[in-house]
């Protein structure tokens, strides 16, 4: 029993990531949950739906200009460009610096089409950005992650 105890107080609650953790209940509780009937359970309501940016949104611009990135020193910044005029810049990742964090700290990479484009935060791991805000659309953990592949049509990354 004390062991038991233990356990329950050592594993109930813990973290696997920033979204899933583990509940450790006693098996007396568990058999009292095992005897409740189907009338007593409420179905738990879905999350609801947020819509994605767009990942192809530089496609849409009227222009038809093409984009780039460039990594100096500590700064990382996307432009626009056409061969008529100034390149203009498109973000430079002030959203992250008005929170004091870096948008991108080593590395960063397009994929194959252009939809995302991966920035690498060693300490962190891989984060991806898309649409026409550069909104945060996924986060791979990554420790001291130093370069990352994207497969042709964009459906999986590696790292190293």
């Amino acid at each position: 029993p004390e062991d038991a105890k233990k356990a329950i107080v050592t594993l109930d609650d813990y973290k696997f990531d920033k979204n899933h953790s583990l509940s450790v209940s006693p098996y007396p509780r568990a058999q009292k949950l095992q005897e409740l009937t189907t009338s007593e359970f409420v179905e738990p309501q879905p999350a609801p739906f947020v819509e994605k940016p767009n990942a192809m949104s530089w496609l849409e611009d009227p222009s038809q200009r093409d984009q780039y990135v460039i990594r100096q020193g500590k700064e990382t910044e996307v432009y626009w460009f056409d061969a008529k005029n100034d390149p203009v810049i498109d973000y430079d990742g002030s959203r992250e610096k008005e929170a004091g964090v870096s948008w991108c700290e080593y590395y960063c990479h397009w994929s194959p089409k252009g939809s995302y484009l991966a920035t690498l935060v060693p300490a962190r791991g891989v984060i991806l950005w898309s649409g026409a805000n550069y909104e945060k659309t996924g986060r791979f953990v990554a420790p001291d992650v130093k370069t990352v592949m994207f497969s042709p049509q964009e459906n999986y990354l590696i790292t190293n």
